[in-house]
């Protein structure tokens, strides 16, 4: 009877030890079992949690969730059910926060046309720059040796630039013309 009753024994310290082990994981945790609204609840029921994910967890807490006095305003992942985890919490604010870094690394990036149009846009500002250079030097000239190396120059560069504008523009019309 001893080892019927040692086995039970047995049998629901494993029990207890598998459910608790499951209740280890603070990702399963559900989020109605959280007072979000107090930070430090939130920071204690992410203690166990890596630096990176405890940080999801409170920007979900504070920007996030619809009842923080922080709320952004709108939800965070519009195109299913709000989350009901903290695991779920977490990744939906690393979700989010991965599409906002796209949509600013995209308004960064200029289209073709753009970066064209200020490359075009530079070329003409030196153009511009080295005819009035050109038109100071013929204005206060005489006819030295080191002035007419210098309008040379000058005018070898104002060449240079409007070759390169007709490349930049020969290139911009090429797609068209496929």
């Amino acid at each position: 009877m001893s080892l019927k009753r040692s086995a039970g024994q047995l049998l629901v310290v494993a029990a207890a030890t598998i459910v608790s082990g499951c209740n280890q994981d603070v990702r399963s945790r559900p989020l109605a079992t959280i007072d979000l609204s107090n930070l430090e609840t939130v920071a204690a029921a992410g203690r166990k949690l890596p630096e990176r994910e405890r940080g999801a967890l409170v920007t979900y807490a504070l920007l996030h969730w619809p009842g923080s006095k922080s709320y952004c305003g709108s939800p965070i992942d519009q195109h299913q059910k709000a989350p009901s985890t903290v695991g779920e919490a977490i990744q939906v604010t690393f979700d989010f926060e991965k599409s906002l870094e796209a949509t600013r690394q995209a308004a960064l990036m200029k289209s073709p046309v753009e970066l064209a149009a200020a490359q075009d846009q530079m070329l003409i500002d030196r153009l511009e720059a080295l005819t009035l250079d050109r038109q100071r030097l013929a204005l206060g000239a005489g006819d030295s040796s080191p002035e007419r190396r210098r309008a040379a120059a000058i005018d070898r560069e104002i060449e240079a630039v409007k070759r390169q504008r007709q490349e930049l523009s020969a290139r911009r019309q090429a797609p068209h013309q496929r």
